[in-house]
């Protein structure tokens, strides 16, 4: 039987896994929407754009 310390670290361990594989897909998104090459002054401009509904 596990201890407790097994199971925390084999509860981050696959919560770091779920983070990684979240990263890879949003960078992916990112490359096919055409947004991964944007500055961080466009993307405040993106952002600014869609809450006033511009």
């Amino acid at each position: 039987m596990k201890n407790k310390l097994e199971v925390n670290i084999a509860q981050f361990n696959m919560q770091s896994e779920k983070m990684l594989k979240t990263m890879q897909q949003l960078s992916a998104d990112a490359v096919h929407a055409g947004a991964f090459e944007m500055s961080l002054d466009e993307i405040n401009a993106e952002i600014d754009a869609a809450r006033n509904g511009r």
